[in-house]
């Protein structure tokens, strides 16, 4: 009975919520409080953004030689460029909360009991981002984004929130040695990936982004495993290229902000080009990952001493459509490989492995404040790193439904409702060979300011 009127009482918030107005968040309003826009400008639903926002954030957050994109009437707000020239009271200063319920059911996890299915429900802060960015000087642009620590983040899959700077950067604009556009990123910032993690419109991960066949050393520690959605430390070159494509060349340590043991560097290649409405791209990751190292008298590896490095890379294309409005499709296919020296086994041999997603999203916004979106995850490996493993252990099927709904709008703030439901499954992970299933429901309220 408890239980039944548990979840009729979260039936009837979202009915009630289903009944007023609200659209999805992850923008910075600073920016919308600097030029007096609506979110809408920048975003179809916060965070993600339209083609004006993605060419306002490739411009380097100016909207200057952007003017002739913009309404007539909002031509004269790039007058508010110049730091000097924006009144005394703006402070470049966003917020960003994501609070609401979860329920969360997975099978066959290991414990000292052994496996068992363990079912959660929790009701906090999924997340809490404090953000910060703008122009120093007409060529020059910076971005800062700072996680507080708050022990009570819960409603995600993390246990709270340690408190981190997850990305500080400064950009040099319009550099163009010999005419060929340049710009140049340096600090810790996000890779020009095909689909932005931290503007996703969905809760749950992209898992191609951070996947290691099983066993492999690259994946050693849950802190340093790389996941090329999430910031890195490093520099990058970006611009636009002739035939119109925009590339995007990045030096980086690989290890998502956090201390790197490796000597080396990774490096990430992406180009992309717009075909009217749709955009087809390419990219290639190739890492490097230690396998030896020195150590202190207490037993810790120092930094920067890694030795006998292996190798592994990503390679893949990926696509954006335009299929029947307000249908738009997303997908990306990888093919990825780490080389043998990575894996400990009794037959170690190079792994290799398939994936992507494909990711829709349905336009209700003009009728209903709404965006649905649907997507399908998959990873398939071909070759695991050790040869007596079986080939379909670490495979995974991932279907994510969500929906955002905008219950309020403004220069100063956004107010977005967030309802979703996530299915992945993972072949023969368990202590005991058993497939592993995970199944979470999302009910969250999304606040920018």
């Amino acid at each position: 009975m408890v239980d039944r009127l548990y979840w009729g009482w979260w039936m009837v918030v979202a009915l009630v919520i289903a009944e007023g107005a609200l659209r999805e968040a992850g923008a910075v309003p600073a920016f919308t409080r600097k030029f007096d826009m609506d979110c809408s400008y920048c975003h179809s639903v916060p965070p993600a953004l339209n083609d004006f926002g993605e060419a306002f954030r490739a411009h380097g957050y100016r909207m200057a030689g952007l003017e002739e994109r913009l309404p007539e009437e909002l031509r004269d707000q790039v007058r508010k460029e110049e730091p000097e020239d924006l009144p005394p009271s703006y402070w470049p200063l966003s917020a960003r909360v994501v609070a609401g319920y979860g329920y969360t059911s997975q099978d066959h996890q290991d414990t000292d009991r052994g496996e068992a299915k363990i079912q959660t429900r929790t009701s906090g802060i999924e997340r809490f981002d404090l953000m910060m960015g703008g122009l120093l000087t007409e060529t020059v642009n910076f971005y800062v984004k700072y996680l507080p620590a708050v022990t009570n983040v819960a409603l995600g899959p993390a246990e709270g929130q340690d408190g981190e700077l997850e990305s500080a950067w400064i950009r040099f604009n319009d550099l163009s040695p010999g005419g060929v556009p340049l710009n140049v990123k340096l600090g810790e910032f996000e890779l020009d990936v095909p689909l932005s993690s931290a503007r996703r419109l969905s809760l749950s991960d992209y898992p191609i982004y951070r996947y290691f066949p099983e066993g492999s050393s690259a994946a050693d520690d849950p802190e340093t495993t790389l996941d090329w959605s999430a910031s890195q430390l490093g520099a990058e070159a970006s611009g636009q290229a002739p035939w119109g494509l925009a590339y995007s060349l990045a030096l980086i340590n690989g290890t998502n902000g956090n201390a790197d043991s490796n000597k080396a560097f990774d490096f990430y290649l992406r180009v992309a080009k717009p075909l009217n409405e749709h955009r087809v791209g390419l990219f290639t990751y190739l890492g490097t990952a230690s396998t030896d190292f020195q150590f202190t008298p207490a037993g810790d590896p120092i930094e920067g001493t890694g030795l006998a490095n292996q190798t592994f890379y990503r390679m893949g294309a990926d696509g954006q459509w335009l299929a029947a409005p307000p249908l738009r499709l997303f997908a990306l296919a990888l093919y990825g490989s780490d080389s043998s020296g990575l894996f400990n086994g009794s037959d170690p041999q190079t792994a290799t492995f398939i994936g992507g997603f494909l990711e829709a999203r349905y336009d209700l916004l003009q009728d209903w404040s709404t965006m649905l979106v649907f997507r399908y995850d998959i990873i398939r490996n071909l070759d695991q790193g050790d040869a007596t493993t079986d080939q379909k252990t670490g495979d995974l099927d991932g279907t994510t439904v969500a929906a955002r709904y905008r219950m309020f709008e403004t220069s100063r703030l956004a107010l977005l409702f967030h309802g979703e439901y996530s299915h992945v499954k993972t072949k023969l992970t368990s202590v005991d060979g058993n497939d592993q299933t995970e199944n979470r429901l999302t009910l969250a309220f999304d606040l920018m300011l």
